[in-house]
């Protein structure tokens, strides 16, 4: 697809445009953009900031968002001052949707500092996220986000019931996560039921033992008392019959 050599007629900043958008969504990009986001993440912390240490990570994810569009460029036999130019095209930057501006974000990210860390902190928290909520399942838990309201699912056809500030693809991969999770909490509050109707029937078994017990103890002592009794009438007949 990226292979194909543009004709001059297609070479309008609209048409580079569309193309660079292609890319973006292909694995190409998004293989080794996540794996170095992924990684390099896990020291981006709000409450410890490392400024040496984040500008250094920024300088080799500069150089790989580089190569990256460079590879593109070659694809397509054109120079990376006619992809900046169809990026600083009028009609495309009037025209960015908000999926569109997800896509940018990385490209972006390369050039701004603010945007980069901000990017990669964001990630930290997401990660994070997905750690709690995997020893929640794993614990037994249930995770706070089963408790997401109605609203936030989507609705019929794959459109979400309001703007979330997601990607569809993004708003897609939470809709499965929260119906996998919900289906999860069904199981687990099921298999509670079931512990919790069995220790019942425990428990009342218990009782009902336990009853039985006492009744029969009850009798026992019932049936020595009574014992004990005709021995003393015996002993008071014996003795009487000595004295006679």
């Amino acid at each position: 697809m990226l292979r194909r050599r543009l004709s001059k007629d297609d070479l309008s900043p609209k048409n580079i445009f569309r193309k660079f958008l292609d890319f973006l969504n292909s694995s190409v990009w998004n293989l080794p953009l996540s794996m170095f986001i992924e990684q390099k993440s896990v020291v981006f912390d709000q409450e410890q900031e490392n400024p040496e240490l984040y500008e250094t990570i920024h300088k080799e994810y500069s150089a790989l968002i580089d190569t990256l569009i460079e590879c593109f460029c070659d694809d397509l036999h054109i120079t990376v001052n006619q992809l900046i130019a169809s990026l600083k095209h009028d009609d495309n930057k009037a025209r960015l949707t908000e999926e569109q501006q997800v896509l940018l974000e990385p490209v972006l990210a390369a050039q701004d500092m603010n945007t980069f860390v901000a990017m990669m902190i964001r990630k930290n928290v997401e990660l994070q996220l997905q750690a709690l909520q995997m020893i929640e399942l794993v614990c037994g838990l249930v995770p706070s986000v089963l408790d997401v309201d109605d609203e936030d699912l989507l609705e019929d056809k794959g459109k979400p019931r309001r703007k979330t500030g997601w990607s569809p693809k993004e708003e897609t991969e939470r809709y499965i996560l929260i119906k996998v999770l919900r289906q999860s909490k069904l199981d687990y509050e099921r298999d509670e039921a079931a512990r919790r109707e069995a220790k019942i029937q425990l428990e009342r078994a218990l009782k009902e033992s336990l009853y039985d017990r006492q009744q029969f103890q009850l009798a026992s002592n019932s049936d020595e008392k009574t014992l004990i009794e005709v021995i003393l009438r015996f002993n008071v007949c014996v003795r009487k019959k000595n004295r006679c």
